[in-house]
Parts: structure tokens; sequence; C-alpha cells
């Protein structure tokens, strides 16, 4: 097995969207780059992690509304399972935007038009990584699953579980903090102790992320160890509530 692994640049990706959209003739092998990497992959149990993600889908309606908050529900559940099944491909895989573009386009399209797109519209390239590559859908799900993990714990993939859409969309993804996985689970164990009952609301959660934000410009979250990122994570929580007061 060669040791390369698939890939769609945006251009490439846009332009085969687009003839399948249309519903046009085009071979899909035509538009796929390889790239090389230290280990071979194996896509061909890709069907595998379909089904479970097929379950998990079945539990939610056909179409998902344009503001609905099932959509961010679906990628708590499934994040897990994409994590899993990927975990094990080498990192030049895993780290590189145009592989997510590849598994979106041409394994899971049908689940990037479900999840952002509906009967009367189409899912935004975005949503595809094409124009903003942190957005792309799955990347998002195994990058929640991967800087959330908790080998410490029975369930280790439970705090991917926790938060809603907008904290991991716009404070975890599209933020650096995200880069910070210790910070990351020591955020979410200090506002969800208990399942996904966070002990501050939803205004004092999102200030708490632009918090850690603006203190990235001083601070290298990503030295921080788990003790030490609590422990931070403690004290901002402290100054947050005394300015609420």
């Amino acid at each position: 097995m060669d040791k390369q692994y698939p890939i769609l640049t945006s251009e490439k990706a846009g332009k085969l969207l687009e003839h399948l959209r249309r519903g046009e003739d085009c071979t899909p092998s035509d538009f796929i780059e390889y790239r090389q990497c230290d280990e071979p992959i194996d896509l061909t149990q890709i069907a595998s992690l379909r089904k479970i993600l097929e379950k998990i889908k079945g539990e939610f309606p056909k179409e998902l509304g344009l503001r609905s908050q099932e959509g961010g529900v679906f990628e708590a559940k499934g994040s897990e399972h994409i994590h899993r099944f990927f975990q094990s491909f080498p990192s030049q895989a895993t780290d590189d935007p145009d592989f997510w573009k590849y598994i979106c386009v041409i394994h899971f399209r049908d689940f990037v038009e479900w999840r952002h797109g509906g009967s009367d519209r189409e899912a935004k390239l975005a949503n595809y990584g094409i124009s903003a590559e942190r957005r792309n859908l799955f990347l998002r799900m195994f990058y929640r699953a991967a800087v959330s993990l908790d080998p410490s714990s029975d369930d280790p993939y439970h705090l991917s579980k926790l938060g809603d859409e907008d904290l991991w969309k716009s404070h975890f993804g599209a933020v650096k903090i995200g880069n910070s996985p210790e910070v990351v689970k020591a955020f979410l164990k200090t506002v969800y102790p208990k399942n996904n009952k966070a002990v501050l609301k939803t205004k004092e959660v999102r200030s708490l992320a632009k918090n850690l934000t603006r203190l990235r410009s001083n601070v290298i979250l990503e030295l921080y160890d788990e003790a030490s990122a609590v422990k931070l994570l403690k004290l901002e929580v402290v100054k947050l509530q005394s300015t609420e007061q």
C-alpha cells in the first residue's frame, strides 16, 4: 500500500461540487490528487463509519432548519466516531484541510448538505472547507473530539459532548484557544462540572472564552498542563463573576 493520502484542493473541490450539484457527468478521480505521508492509510472501511453516522442521523429530522440547534447535537454525538475512525491515520493527512475536503466531497457530501443545506438551499462551500478551511464539517467534528479527549475518564469522549455549537465553532474552532487542548478541557470541566449543565449563563460562557482569547496575547496557553489550566480557568471565572456583579 502506497504511503500517500488523497486530497482535493479548494479549486478542484469547488469545480467538482459544481458538476455534482448540476447532475453533470464527471469522473471524481480526475479531480483527486495525492500527497506523501509516513504511513499507508486505509479508507476501505469508511463504509463502517458511514453506517454509524447514518444511525445517529436517523435520530434527527430529515431536514434541519436554518437555525436549528439539532445540527450541533448531531456534531456532539458524531464527533467521537469520526475521531475513532481517523485517529490512527498519519498526522500529515488529519492535519491537512485538503484531506478533509476530499472526505466531505467524495464520501459524505449528503451529510454536509443535510447538516447545512436544505430543500431550498445548498450548503455553503465553507462547510466543505472551501474558502474557510476550519469550517469543514468533518474537520470540525474530528477536531472537537481530538482536543477534548480525556483518557483518564471511563468515557474519554465525554467532554466532546458538552457545550453548544456556538462555543465550539466560534470560540474553540475559529480562534486559537482550540490550539490548547488542556485549556479546552479545563474550560469544559470548569463550566460544565455536571453533565451538560453550565454553571455560567450563556453570556458569561462567551465572555469567558473571549477573555481567554485576549489572554493569549500575553500568555502561551499551549504550555499549560492540566493542573495549571484548571487553576487558570477557575481564576478567570472568579474575575468574570466579580465584574458581572
